[in-house]
């Protein structure tokens, strides 16, 4: 069951997971732990992500490209006063349709503001457009945010036609809103991302999983949540300071703890966003009442902030979950304004104006959280246990993999975890993705591995039995199940092969 609500989640919380796979060049990468595990579902069940044909992908993406000109373009400022994407082009594509459609062109000649103008990609040259996830280029010779949707395909195909265009369009949103946005906002205009947030804290889970902080990230999310539903002030007021209890008790209990706040604002600003966009389409007109009442529909719609999910206990969840529920609640309470212009954490914002309520929580959330990470403790040590037996068997050749500057196509993984190798740190990875060295390509398919990072760059480490591995004066070849390389040039450093 817990498999499927994760599959289910996706849908609506695909967001930047795909910009990590990206190559380490481009500014904003932001990476969470959603999608990597549709990776995870689908290798234990042994099933194929099912997608949309080609026939309805096209069919949806005009839908797409209409409602992101209408909240990105037209209603930008209505989701944060300096948000403005009248001068920027957006370009939606997808490889799988062949299909491409420019939104708000900034050239006549190619095609007017208030049209949708279609391209096939055959006509598109430019590699980064056609193997990356999303980032800025230059089309047409005008700067352009591009989105490519084909990573959502398999995760949207239960929906109604409405649904996913508005599930494709919440992403372009909240992508937009770590490129164009928060770099503006930021002091010293700089780019808000996970990866570049001005903090050392970790996103790999370490062993064992710290319980007590998952229970009250989940106990915070849950009493924001009920704040929203509250209908006297009073109330709302009362529950976000137990909320609020519970986040001190989280930052108090580790000072880790406190650089990872910052991820609530991040994740948060943006995850808000797409309620508030959303709610510009929805809507039936665009008051401020009305719009103001749709976004907190749209959040407590949004499967993050779910009775399910806060039962799940995922940590990289709770920034989005927890985030956007802080900021629905200063929109409620009239207090955007002052966060907006501070550019505040909104957590911090309603715990210092508001204090703490000392209470014991929602003993049902409390109880199921314990249970299931006794258990992914169990399974984590196995995991590293695993690895470590790896590392240490002479019946396992060890490869060394530098990975190169640019990285062309997608990453998927499962959840990082904290590992020592070598007297590094590193992280274990369960990792999709095709890799180019030199003239040739290495192809991991959900391959288990250590990441790590040497002189500033990143390098895998990949533990293949002897028996798959076949070496022919100076290249070898793989062909496991798990990783394939042909003919690949290699040199020997003591008993690993380090690929080149």
């Amino acid at each position: 069951m817990k498999k499927k609500l994760i599959v289910m989640t996706l849908s609506a919380v695909i967001l930047g997971n795909m910009a990590a796979c990206q190559a380490k060049n481009k500014k904003e990468e932001t990476k969470t732990s959603q999608t990597e595990q549709v990776a995870t579902d689908n290798k234990e069940t042994g099933q194929q992500m099912p997608t949309l044909s080609k026939k309805e992908i096209v069919a949806l993406m005009p839908e797409v490209a209409k409602k992101a000109k209408k909240i990105m373009v037209d209603n930008g400022e209505k989701i944060h006063p300096s948000f403005n994407m009248k001068d920027k082009q957006i370009l939606i594509v997808s490889n799988i349709a062949k299909t491409a459609y420019l939104v708000n062109s900034q050239d006549e000649k190619f095609g007017k503001k208030d049209e949708a103008v279609e391209y096939s990609t055959d006509t598109i040259i430019d590699k980064q457009i056609m193997t990356g996830a999303f980032g800025e280029t230059e089309f047409n010779g005008k700067k352009t945010y591009f989105y490519n949707i084909d990573n959502q395909m398999g995760l949207i195909q239960s929906q109604e036609k409405e649904e996913q265009s508005n599930e494709i369009v919440r992403t372009v949103l909240h992508e937009g809103i770590h490129m164009y946005l928060q770099p503006v906002i930021e002091k010293g205009e700089k780019v808000a991302s996970l990866e570049s947030a001005g903090t050392e804290a970790k996103r790999a889970l370490s062993y064992p999983i710290p319980i007590e902080d998952r229970i009250n990230r989940a106990q915070q999310a849950y009493f924001y949540r009920e704040a929203l539903k509250a209908k006297s002030e009073e109330e709302k007021i009362s529950l976000i300071k137990k909320g609020n209890f519970y986040y001190k008790k989280f930052t108090d209990s580790n000072p880790d703890n406190a650089k990872k706040e910052v991820f609530d604002r991040i994740e948060g600003q943006p995850t808000y966003s797409e309620a508030r966009g959303l709610a510009t389409v929805t809507g039936k007109n665009t008051d401020d009442k009305t719009l103001n009442d749709e976004t907190i529909k749209n959040i407590l719609k949004d499967y993050r902030v779910s009775d399910e999910m806060l039962q799940m206990g995922m940590e990289d969840m709770e920034y989005y979950s927890v985030g956007s529920l802080a900021y629905g609640n200063i929109q409620v309470l009239n207090q955007m304004k002052e966060v907006q212009e501070t550019n505040q954490n909104p957590v911090q914002h309603l715990y210092e104006k508001y204090g703490v309520e000392e209470n014991k929580g929602n003993e049902e959330l409390t109880k199921g959280i314990k249970t299931q990470f006794e258990e992914q403790n169990e399974q984590l040590k196995q995991q590293i246990d695993g690895v470590d037996k790896k590392v240490k068997d002479a019946e396992y050749t060890k490869i060394k993999v530098n990975l190169p500057e640019k990285i062309d196509g997608f990453e998927l993984h499962t959840n990082s975890v904290n590992y020592k190798f070598q007297e590094k740190e590193g992280t274990i990875e369960t990792i999709s993705q095709e890799l180019k060295l030199g003239e040739n390509r290495l192809k991991l398919t959900q391959s288990e591995l250590i990441k790590t990072t040497e002189n500033g760059k990143e390098v895998y480490y990949l533990m293949v039995p002897k028996k798959d591995v076949e070496i022919k004066g100076d290249k070898v070849s793989i062909q496991s199940k798990d990783i394939q390389v042909f003919d690949q040039n290699f040199k020997k450093n003591g008993e690993m092969l380090e690929l080149n």
